[in-house]
């Protein structure tokens, strides 16, 4: 099951990031890395099964494609600082209108997986993806840190 699992975390990675252009930007490319690990890391936390993994990925997608477009809504229109007191009580609003919308979508995606996942896999899904946020904030403030630390001092 490891060997499996270890084959299917390589061949995402590598599906991943050879779809990738060369010509794509800088931030593209880590993006794609970034999404490739959190792939191989949420297969493995679950130990997602061949037929799990087949049903649960389409699930997930979708669900992170509406969850970032809700967040996409919440931005300001501009600057927080700039809005009269009327825009900032519409911009209030339209924030808990959307975080309703966001609270219906998360209740059916789980509702949806619970086609394709048992129950306990469902719940593992939410503490793995707030262990993966957690490392990747860690990774990149020691990277952060390094380059901080390589970085020629002006006296």
């Amino acid at each position: 099951m490891k060997k499996w699992l270890l084959l299917l975390n390589a061949l995402v990675f590598a599906i991943v990031t050879s779809t990738s252009q060369n010509s794509a930007p800088y931030s593209q490319k880590i993006e794609d890395r970034i999404e490739a690990q959190r792939i191989a890391f949420l297969t493995t936390r679950l130990k997602l099964t061949p037929e799990e993994a087949q049903g649960f990925w389409p699930v997930y997608n979708d669900y992170r494609d509406r969850e970032k477009s809700l967040k996409e809504e919440k931005r300001p229109d501009k600057a927080l600082e700039g809005m009269s007191e009327g825009e900032a009580s519409d911009y209030i609003v339209n924030v808990l209108d959307i975080e309703m919308k966001e609270l219906v979508l998360k209740r059916d995606f789980f509702n949806n997986l619970k086609n394709v996942l048992p129950s306990k896999k469902i719940v593992l899904l939410e503490q793995a993806e707030h262990l993966f946020k957690e490392r990747l904030l860690n990774y990149m403030s020691q990277q952060r840190n390094r380059i901080q630390q390589n970085r020629p001092r002006n006296h």
